[in-house]
């Protein structure tokens, strides 16, 4: 009979241990259960977001002062750039000028090699113009004393080849200009002086060379102070010729 009671006793027992949950401790647990239920739905579950669209900027209406102000400022970069794009432009040529200048003031001698000095270009300019001037002047006159002695030698030929006077010769013809018009440097010189020459004395005798004039023998006392000769009005273009001639005679 022991052994029989002993699964009695142990079946009692566990129901006694199911049973023996408070009621009260169901209901708070149930309670706070359900607290903590809800309390973890709302950390859970965050609030939805409300999307609020940004404020746009309004549209701004300018004002024609401020549109003229934009303007100008405007007007005045552009210009200023202008200005500064000039200036670099202009100070780019004058130093391009500059070493242009001292490179020919080098090569002309004006400037000595080494002269690390800055060179004026104006300066450079006049004194080349100077020197180009002085050149200038001692070759034409350097020409025109060789033109002189062509001349005179052409002259001297073609007088003596048509027995022309030579000293009344030459300034007959630089009169009318004949010799003007004539070419120092041209192959024919002499020939166009020649045949200058020749046309003048053949048209006029008066060119040609007379015999040496021998001076009359004075005879009887001096009437005229010593001179030999009755005295006469203004002397005429054959007085001069004889003149000439006869000095030229003395001088032989």
């Amino acid at each position: 009979m022991a052994d029989e009671a002993t699964p009695t006793e142990t079946t009692v027992t566990e129901t006694v241990a199911e049973d023996t949950t408070p009621v009260a401790e169901t209901a708070g647990g149930a309670d706070q259960t359900a607290e903590n239920t809800d309390n973890t739905t709302q950390v859970d579950t965050p609030e939805a977001e409300t999307d609020t669209p940004a404020d746009e900027p309004e549209e701004r209406t300018y004002t024609k002062a401020e549109l003229d102000k934009v303007k100008r400022e405007a007007q005045k970069l552009r210009q200023r750039l202008k200005d500064e794009t000039e200036a670099a432009a202009k100070a780019a040529a004058e130093a391009s000028e500059k070493a242009i200048a001292e490179r020919i003031g080098k090569a002309l001698g004006l400037i000595p090699e080494e002269n690390d000095q800055p060179v004026d270009p104006a300066v450079l300019l006049e004194q080349a113009a100077e020197r180009e001037a002085q050149i200038a002047n001692e070759r034409d006159a350097a020409r025109a004393e060789i033109a002189a002695y062509r001349l005179e030698q052409a002259l001297t030929k073609a007088a003596n080849n048509v027995d022309g006077d030579l000293d009344i010769l030459v300034p007959y013809l630089r009169g009318t200009g004949a010799l003007d018009k004539l070419d120092p440097t041209a192959d024919d010189y002499n020939a166009q002086v020649a045949e200058i020459v020749t046309h003048a004395v053949e048209a006029n005798a008066k060119l040609e060379k007379a015999a040496p004039v021998a001076a009359p023998a004075r005879s009887g006392g001096d009437l005229n102070g010593g001179t030999g000769a009755p005295k006469r009005g203004p002397k005429s273009v054959e007085d001069f010729i004889r003149e000439a001639r006869e000095k030229r005679a003395r001088d032989l």
